[in-house]
């Protein structure tokens, strides 16, 4: 069994706890180490601050995600001592083969008789009747909300009024303190857009031509937002039912939570799922007050480009860990898909260890990239239409070709189909162009590209992100 210090992270219950766990493994702390002949459990003891050692033990025996047991008090699970026990693993300690002692046999046992009577359970429980929504307390908010839209509304137009230009500083404050009080409206999709458009008044005094341009841009997206969102609130709060939106992203953008039963039971969800990622990267996204970790993950059964996304607010940051990239093939067992765009946001459960990407895992993804490109960007701008929609979608495309031509970067389809390259030209991505001039094509392959629309010129290029051919998958940003 191969651990990765990046996996071990994902299994920690805070930043915190991780650095613990590496601190203990390091100063030598774990005086006995032991595994099993599998190597599928790691044992030992840890010496604390008493006089006794902890026993600790971390067992991958189940296939998932590890069983975790210690001696210590602490309530954190995993525990800094397990962590500490996976991270000399994952650094070559010299663990010493011995037989499982009978009271983590016992204890398997005794899971095992419990997940088979619970899975008997299940199979005999009668389906759960959809939870009934409090419509007094939807009505209630419905209303905040148009409250909220009708502020930022006013907002804009005292914007639009006095010009760009013309926002004083003093203004510039006014504005920023009414943006907090959009969070009290539960819209916060269109408090991150009207901060957005507040960074474009800070660059003003570095380059106030690209500033009035992106601040104009901004407007007029977050003007259509307004008015789509406005129309939709109000015809729910017609409906007697008060039904959500499931095809499209808005209710995630007006402020509604997703529950994983509720995309249960609209059928967002796929059992027995297979993900490679593609790219990940991270982000101090200002104008939202939060960083955020996205991971780009290709659905190996049906060739669906996924965003995996971890937002950490400034204020919460050091209670939520922050996300790793992965490598290799990650089966899980349940996959939830949030509604939206072509490169819809999903979460998982029951998820595995990573598994090493084999040739024909390359193939696969390989034969799932996009060969048309006339079709793929006429999907891409049909999403683009939409305000709502992530203006900056992925697709995984078939190249023969990928190289200089004409003066520029291109991939080139199998039928001479070509889509000019370019630098991602945002602050959450790299440029990558320049890794291109040392990279060597093995023959045809597929790149992840993140595409983008000039306002001006109407013209879609592409920025790549992640290059896959036959034997190999080479990351560009991360």
């Amino acid at each position: 069994m191969q651990l990765l210090i990046r996996q071990i992270q994902g299994f920690a219950p805070d930043e915190a706890g991780f650095s613990a766990g590496k601190k203990l493994a390091k100063d030598g702390s774990f005086t006995k180490l032991y595994t099993d002949e599998s190597g599928l459990l790691l044992f030992g003891e840890c010496q604390g601050s008493g006089k006794n050692p902890y026993n600790v033990s971390v067992d991958f025996a189940g296939g998932g995600e590890p069983v975790c047991r210690c001696s210590c008090p602490s309530r954190k699970l995993p525990c800094k001592h397990a962590i500490g026990l996976m991270v000399c693993h994952a650094e070559g300690k010299a663990f010493t083969a011995m037989p499982i002692p009978q009271d983590i046999l016992d204890k398997r046992a005794k899971l095992e008789k419990k997940a088979t009577k619970a899975a008997a359970e299940k199979d005999d429980a009668a389906p759960k009747k959809p939870r009934t929504p409090n419509t007094a307390a939807l009505k209630k908010k419905i209303a905040s909300q148009l409250e909220g839209l009708a502020l930022c509304e006013k907002l804009l137009s005292e914007i639009a009024t006095g010009g760009m230009a013309g926002i004083s500083p003093q203004k510039q404050k006014d504005l920023s303190d009414q943006s907090v009080k959009l969070g009290d409206y539960y819209i916060p999709g269109i408090q991150k857009e009207f901060r957005v458009l507040l960074a474009c008044f800070e660059g003003m005094g570095q380059d106030p031509e690209a500033a009035y341009d992106a601040g104009m841009a901004q407007m007029l997206e977050l003007g259509m937002l307004l008015k789509k969102g406005k129309s939709y609130l109000e015809k729910k709060a017609g409906d007697p039912a008060l039904n959500l939106d499931s095809t499209t992203g808005i209710e995630a953008q007006l402020g509604h939570a997703w529950q994983l039963s509720e995309l249960a039971g609209l059928g967002l969800c796929k059992k027995g799922c297979r993900l490679l990622q593609l790219s990940f990267f991270c982000y101090d996204n200002r104008a939202a007050m939060q960083y955020e970790d996205t991971g780009l993950w290709l659905g190996l059964d049906d060739g669906t480009v996924y965003l995996r996304q971890n937002f950490r607010p400034y204020k919460a940051s050091k209670h939520i860990l922050q996300e790793d990239t992965q490598e290799g093939v990650l089966p899980v067992e349940m996959l939830y898909v949030y509604p939206g765009g072509l490169n819809p946001r999903m979460r998982w459960e029951g998820a595995s260890l990573s598994l090493a990407a084999t040739p024909g895992d390359l193939e696969r993804a390989l034969s799932l990239a996009k060969t048309d490109y006339t079709a793929a960007v006429k999907e891409i701008k049909d999403q683009l239409k939409d305000p709502l929609s992530d203006k900056n979608p992925f697709a995984l495309l078939a190249y023969s070709r990928i190289g200089m031509a004409g003066g520029g970067y291109c991939v080139e389809s199998e039928s001479g189909q070509r889509i000019e390259l370019e630098n991602a030209g945002g602050q959450d991505i790299p440029d990558t162009l320049w890794l291109l001039g040392h990279f060597k094509p093995d023959g045809p392959g597929a790149a992840l590209c993140r595409f983008k629309l000039s306002p001006d010129t109407k013209k879609l290029t592409a920025a790549p992100l992640c290059l896959i051919d036959r034997k190999r998958m080479l990351r560009l940003a991360f």
